[in-house]
């Protein structure tokens, strides 16, 4: 049950993230638009982000409780 809840909390924070790119979008955009439309597309980025710090985050406590 502990997994559970460690898991579901690096959801949400990854969720989290991923809302705060989705925000600060238009800020990026215009770098962005050199980029296939795929890649600066609004969804894709908040995605992808969430996804990377989810899989940052659980890399980083597997590492930290394997001892």
């Amino acid at each position: 049950m502990e997994r559970a809840i460690v898991l579901f909390g690096f959801a949400v924070l990854g969720f989290a993230l991923g809302v705060a790119a989705s925000i600060f979008y238009p800020v990026i955009k215009p770098y962005l638009l050199g980029l296939p439309a795929i890649f600066a597309s609004q969804w894709f980025l908040s995605g992808l982000v969430g996804a990377l710090f989810s899989v940052i985050v659980v890399a980083a406590y597997l590492s930290a409780t394997n001892k």
